[in-house]
């Protein structure tokens, strides 16, 4: 006798649309078949097509075999994760991967799942692709709003099998997706799920998720061939010990250098008074004392630069007032022209300013007056004119100040750490090493940036950019 009820599986199968509406209609005709809320287990052999469904206790399934495309399609929209995870198993790269998937069943639910999908063989050696499901438990909820990441990883291949959303926050990965995460095949992981696995638990390693940016605390333990661990993000924390190992090994150079340049001048005058006592003729003692001058002058330009990076990092608020830069540069050009040796030095200054200026006017001076210095500093005597060359054009939201010289240059190798504290870059380097370091800092506390281009015996050009605090003001 024929029954008048159609075939589940080949109407399911005749269902061929390519519209959204008609695909989850498809899904659902699946899941008439493969009732993925009533299913805790589906398994099948590589090479097979079919595939058994194994029900929650109590439950009786209307086939028990069933092709293994109806399996895929019951999912409807996670069709292609489920794929990708079966693909990454088959190609021997995991053993297991953990994922939770939503799946809208046919009574208008949305049901979240969890999916685990192993390898596994038989008594008699066959391989089983294994799928089982669960439910979304109370404790896996409560795991997804604690403060700190929890996952648990395979012990052998350091894989991701499980992770709440604490832990996709902070690998950087937007959904649960864990064949995506290249973190956990970075050498410093599989070290530390190494470690796991031989001591069995392993409490506070801050291991680098993202390179500079972001790092994590970790304690994990070994368990049944996993590795369990919480993770808490401490990539503020970290950034601030980076800032205060920097800070020290400054203090440590700074000490070292500063005792060196001060005692430099400090002995030349000791050598110089020595020789002023013992002479008689008058011109080669005023020729001393000119001598034991200039030594206090070097001194006294070194206490000024290291007065004046005690100024900048004291985190003084900023007195901001209105800078007319005609008048800064004008200024900071004519106090060059009270040198002694000024032969062969022209300084041309271009400067347009339509919009008003905003910022700290004792540091911009610190600016213009160091740049400036360098410029004249290292010019060359050998070529017809020494040509300094300072330019400002001001708009609503910056100024970019230029300066540059067909001075002495900068060699290549020298050029990456110019700015840092102490460090002379040539041999007719007289001043403390301080200048570049001093400029630097104070561009950053005005939130500014620097750089520079320099070729030797041509010249160099540095150019700033400083935010204009007027336009930030009027927006206030």
């Amino acid at each position: 006798m024929k029954s008048n009820h159609p075939n589940p599986i080949s109407s399911s199968l005749a269902a061929k649309s390519t519209h959204s509406a008609e695909v989850s209609q498809e899904s659902q005709d699946y899941q008439m078949i493969v009732p993925l809320d009533k299913i805790v287990e589906v398994r099948w052999k590589p090479e097979s097509a079919f595939a058994s469904l194994i029900p929650e206790t109590g439950y009786e399934l209307a086939l028990h075999q069933v092709p293994i495309h109806a399996v895929f399609q019951s999912l409807g929209k996670e069709e292609s994760r489920l794929r990708k995870l079966v693909s990454l198993l088959t190609s021997g790269e995991v053993q297991r991967v953990d994922s939770t998937i939503s799946v809208d069943l046919p009574s208008s639910k949305t049901r979240t799942i969890e999916l685990s999908c192993t390898l596994e063989h038989d008594l008699s050696g066959d391989l089983w692709i294994v799928l089982s499901l669960g439910r979304k438990t109370e404790h896996s909820e409560i795991e997804q709003i604690l403060p700190v990441g929890c996952l648990s990883a395979d012990a052998h291949t350091g894989a991701i099998l499980h992770a709440n959303a604490r832990v996709l926050s902070l690998l950087n990965v937007p959904d649960s997706d864990f064949s995506n995460i290249s973190w956990q095949r970075v050498p410093e992981w599989l070290d530390f799920v190494r470690e796991v696995t031989e001591q069995g638990t392993v409490w506070n390693r801050i291991l680098e998720v993202a390179p500079d940016k972001t790092w994590a605390l970790f304690s994990a333990q070994y368990i049944k061939g996993k590795i369990v661990a919480v993770a808490q993000d401490v990539s503020e924390v970290q950034k601030e010990v980076q800032k205060l190992e920097k800070l020290n090994m400054e203090l440590d150079n700074f000490v070292y250098h500063a005792s060196h340049d001060l005692r430099a001048p400090l002995r030349s005058m000791q050598g110089l008074i020595t020789l002023l006592r013992s002479e008689t003729n008058a011109h080669e003692r005023d020729k001393f004392v000119s001598l034991i001058e200039g030594s206090l002058k070097r001194l006294d330009a070194f206490l000024v630069d290291l007065l004046s990076i005690s100024r900048s990092r004291r985190g003084q608020p900023q007195q901001l007032q209105k800078i007319n830069f005609m008048v800064e540069v004008e200024k900071a050009v004519s106090s060059f022209f009270h040198l002694q040796d000024q032969r062969n030095l022209e300084i041309s200054t271009r400067i347009s300013q339509p919009f008003t200026f905003q910022s700290d006017l004792t540091k911009v001076r610190v600016i213009l007056n160091n740049l400036l210095s360098n410029a004249v500093k290292y010019r060359r005597y050998e070529v017809k004119k020494s040509r300094i060359k300072v330019e400002v054009r001001v708009t609503k939201k910056q100024t970019n100040i230029k300066i540059s010289d067909n001075g002495l240059g900068i060699e290549s190798e020298h050029l990456p750490h110019i700015f840092e504290m102490f460090y002379r870059g040539t041999d007719r380097s007289e001043g403390s090493g301080l200048g570049l370091y001093i400029v630097r800092e104070t561009i950053e506390k005005l939130n500014g940036t620097i750089s520079v281009t320099s070729r030797p015996k041509s010249g160099t050009t540095f150019r700033v950019v400083l935010p204009n605090k007027h336009t930030s003001a009027l927006k206030k």
